[in-house]
Parts: structure tokens; sequence; C-alpha cells
């Protein structure tokens, strides 16, 4: 993923509008790329900072939030990830239940 890519998606991820797939992207980049990071840290006080969105949660601690909504998306990638890995080992039985039971109708 390219940082220039990334501007337009950190606003949206900010506004929880991104895909999953999205996301799980957007966090491996900001894993391995400190200026999009500090990107995020920036239009996070800016969406949040200036806006009447920071007096429902009364608090200033930015840098908190920020690790707080990294942290659980982070979960939430995780959680889609296995989720993912649950259903496709369901659908290879499914279909190998399925082969056997065509094969032993022809038996």
């Amino acid at each position: 993923m390219t940082c220039g890519k990334n501007e337009a998606l950190i606003k949206r991820y900010i506004n929880n509008q991104l895909a999953i797939e999205e996301v799980a992207a957007l966090l491996k980049h900001f894993e391995s790329c400190k200026d999009c990071r500090e990107e995020l840290e920036i239009y996070y006080i800016l969406e949040y900072g200036l806006s009447d969105k920071s007096e429902e949660s009364k608090s200033y601690n930015f840098k908190q939030q920020i690790e707080d909504k990294l942290r659980a998306s982070k979960k939430r990638v995780e959680a889609y990830l296995k989720y993912n890995k649950v259903r496709r080992t369901f659908i290879i039985i499914a279909n190998l239940v399925t082969i056997f039971c065509m094969l032993y109708m022809l038996i």
C-alpha cells in the first residue's frame, strides 16, 4: 500500500467508513510507516479536536484515543480473519461431504 493512497483511507478510517480488508491493509501499513501513523494522529486531532465530536467523549487525550481505536480495529481484523478461516474450513468439509455422497450414490 502506498502512502499517497493512505491519505484518503485515513480520513475514512477515522470515520469508520472502511471495509475490514481496507482496515487490515491500513493497520499493516501503519506498523511500518511512521509518516502515515503521524498523518493519522493529525487527521484524528483535526477531526475530533476541532469539532463537536470531542465534547461527546470529554477526553482530550487524543493519543490514547488513537491507540484505543487502533487496538479495537486490530481485534476486529483478527476476529474477521479467524471467522474467514473457520468459514473456509466448513466450506471445504461441506464440499468433501457432497463429493463422498455423490460417489456413494454412484457405487
